[in-house]
């Protein structure tokens, strides 16, 4: 018999989800965020133990007794494959293999996508943004990968804002912002408005993200890696219990033909959820969107109203937000002056 262990975690509002595996993952921990004790049913078991039926083939296997699937794919040349099967009750384990970076890749091609269907059914859109707290109120940073929203979020937390997330938050159909994923995706680069949380690093990690610069360098960023890490790792004070309300959201840009300097423009809330699907999308090109398989094993199904209903549910936490375009030329000093515009605008 294989060695098993559990640790369980919860996703706001009330999701519990479960980790299987040989050793506690660090990794996972920090972004999933506190562990709780073992009562209730998870409504998510993610299973790192698991082989998925290597002697199958294709990308694809279905088992029509008990409709468990298999699904196989490769992800940066890094072959992987999970097995959902429902649970007895009302829940799912996500079985996840790959030779490695297991947990990372468990993370975003099964576990988040899950979420995201689960997090619908609950009223709450999943977005890709970075979020902080400040006067009570929560501000939303988004845009594409590369746009600065990391960077942004330091330099205001680094400032005396609170965190609520970097990657993956919840916004509730009555604009209530919830963490996600709660670590930090870190480059050496996005703590540029944050010096002291770089002096607050241990050694070994500053050291990490030095190798982590080098590496994109030498393979002219074809390879960019990112560094996780926890809240407290770099002091960073977090919201907890009552979550705020969001009052501003902030779309970047960065346009090599934008006019120097750094414009910022009201946005019109249609806008912004059209720009901000586009981004979900991007994710799902780069990861799937397996959720939607939850559905063929016996869930709650939003069947193929979920993108409708995935709009719906942001416009409706949005109603009463503030929104921006902040647009700028990348290059030395404009960060800084994005910054202020996020921290200032009304």
């Amino acid at each position: 018999m294989r060695p098993l262990t559990t640790w369980s975690y919860c996703v706001p509002p009330d999701i519990r989800v479960s980790v299987q595996a040989k050793t506690k993952s660090s990794f996972l921990s920090s972004c999933l965020g506190e562990e709780l004790p073992e009562a209730g049913e998870p409504a998510l078991v993610l299973d790192l133990l698991s082989r998925n039926n290597e002697q199958a083939r294709g990308l694809l296997a279905a088992d029509p007794a008990d409709g468990t699937l298999t699904i196989r794919g490769v992800h940066k040349a890094i072959p992987w494959s999970s097995r959902i099967s429902r649970r007895p009750g009302d829940g799912w384990t996500l079985g996840f293999s790959s030779p490695v970076l297991r947990e990372n890749l468990a993370l975003n091609i099964v576990l988040i996508p899950s979420l995201r269907r689960l997090l619908l059914e609950r009223g709450v859109s999943l977005l890709s943004c970075a979020a902080f707290e400040q006067d009570g109120a929560a501000t939303l940073l988004a845009g594409l990968t590369g746009r600065g929203k990391t960077t942004l979020l330091l330099g205001a937390l680094e400032r005396g804002a609170r965190l609520i997330a970097d990657q993956s938050l919840g916004l509730s159909e009555h604009a209530e912002v919830t963490p996600v994923v709660r670590a930090i995706a870190l480059r050496r680069e996005t703590l540029a408005l944050a010096p002291q949380m770089l002096r607050r690093l241990k050694p070994g990690r500053r050291s990490a993200l030095l190798v982590a610069q080098v590496t994109a360098h030498l393979t002219r960023r074809r390879l960019q890696p990112l560094l996780f890490l926890a809240p407290s790792e770099l002091g960073v004070s977090t919201v907890e219990g009552e979550w705020p309300r969001v009052r501003r959201l902030f779309w970047l840009e960065s346009e090599p033909r934008t006019e120097p300097g750094v414009h910022c423009e009201p946005m019109d809330v249609r806008d912004a959820v059209k720009q901000l699907s586009i981004s979900q999308a991007v994710q799902n090109l780069l990861y799937g969107d397996i959720g939607a398989l939850l559905d063929v094993t016996g869930g709650n199904s939003t069947g193929a109203d979920y993108g409708a209903l995935w709009q719906r549910t942001l416009e409706r936490g949005l109603e009463g937000a503030s929104c921006y375009r902040i647009s700028f030329r990348a290059g030395d000093g404009v960060l800084p002056k994005a910054l202020e515009q996020v921290l200032q605008a009304d």
